[in-house]
């Protein structure tokens, strides 16, 4: 039973990290340039993260708790061709909470050398 719970837990938790870890990579690549949704799924390889984890409904979940948060800010964009599509911007308050990911990604990294 301990070794399910345990071996349960750590699944969870890696897992939950990685969904966790696409904010700070969202929050740098929109700190080099405005973008919509669909380029910003396609950068997010650029960190290792394959479109399994980045489906588009994850994405634009923690994009709309990054709006509601106050880190980026939206706005609908008219294109040549098809639809309307949102544009995301990062905001001062998100390039602050980029700052506070580089601290704890390298606090992270550091831990993780160690190991």
């Amino acid at each position: 039973m301990c070794e399910m719970l345990t071996e349960s837990r750590s699944s969870c938790c890696a897992r939950g990290r990685m969904d966790r870890f696409m904010e700070p990579c969202i929050l740098l690549l929109l700190s080099d340039q405005a973008s919509h949704g669909y380029e910003l799924m396609d950068r997010l390889s650029e960190f290792g993260l394959d479109r399994d984890e980045i489906a588009g409904p994850t994405l634009y979940r923690a994009l709309r708790r990054m709006e509601d948060s106050g880190y980026v800010v939206s706005e609908w964009e008219e294109g040549d061709q098809g639809p309307a599509r949102r544009k995301y911007t990062l905001t001062d308050e998100g390039r602050v909470a980029l700052q506070g990911w580089v601290e704890t990604v390298r606090e992270r990294v550091r831990r993780l050398e160690l190991f």
